[in-house]
């Protein structure tokens, strides 16, 4: 059911770049680190508990911040290729939730993650740029899975108006760690996630993103997706 929703989403993602994009000059889109937006959150949760299967989906809507103070800096120097600074975010959901797991009990579902780091970005040319996100501290509760907080690492890249964001996500809880190396079999496996964002205008951008957890490679039994639509401002 998610993913035919989170398909349902993509389509409408792609016509509305089709439909509401407006074209500006290539340089003045660049990679960002501040963003607000708003968007349609949906997440899935498949675990087993001894012979019975359990399902949860919840659904509704999450608003999200991020910002940098160094990198508001760098913004007056639209020249320096190289820039470096902190990464401050927090994202909010609230929707329903339905379940035939006797401990989701939650009619209304809530979650929240508050994320500090660091950001990397590098301008090649005008039309393209890399970056990096180092998420060294996060607290995320979302009463679906059962530990969410922790680190992560996240590789950014734009070609012209396009963006694309990948990484990983550890689910333990680790400060000023990385995510979990993936020989350690003792630890819960990481998450893994991947977005893309579209400027509809220089201050503007349509995205989504997906996380998804494998069940065979989690040791508590969880298969997760998680699909979010959003469309926001950046800075």
């Amino acid at each position: 059911m998610i993913r035919r929703v989170g398909t349902c989403f993509i389509f409408l993602f792609v016509f509305c770049i089709s439909v509401f994009s407006q074209q500006s000059k290539v340089s003045n889109y660049k990679l960002r680190v501040g963003d607000i937006n708003l968007g349609l959150d949906s997440r899935s949760l498949n675990t087993r508990d001894s012979l019975l299967l359990y399902q949860t989906h919840v659904g509704g809507i999450s608003l999200r911040y991020q910002s940098s103070i160094m990198l508001g800096y760098y913004l007056k120097q639209p020249d320096k290729r190289f820039k470096v600074g902190d990464i401050l975010s927090s994202e909010i959901s609230v929707g329903y939730m339905q379940s035939n797991d006797p401990v989701q009990k939650l009619p209304i579902w809530f979650a929240y993650r508050f994320e500090m780091g660091a950001s990397f970005l590098y301008s090649f040319t005008e039309s393209s740029e890399v970056g990096l996100n180092l998420i060294l501290l996060r607290f995320s509760r979302d009463f679906v899975t059962q530990n969410m907080s922790g680190s992560a690492i996240e590789a950014r890249a734009r070609w012209k108006r396009m963006v694309v964001e990948a990484g990983v996500d550890s689910r333990q809880l680790r400060i000023l760690g990385p995510p979990v190396p993936y020989f350690n079999r003792k630890e819960e496996k990481n998450m893994h996630h991947l977005g893309m964002r579209y400027f509809l205008k220089p201050d503007q951008n349509l995205g989504f993103r997906l996380e998804w957890l494998q069940k065979k490679a989690s040791n508590n039994g969880d298969g997760l997706f998680n699909f979010r639509l959003y469309w926001g401002k950046c800075f």
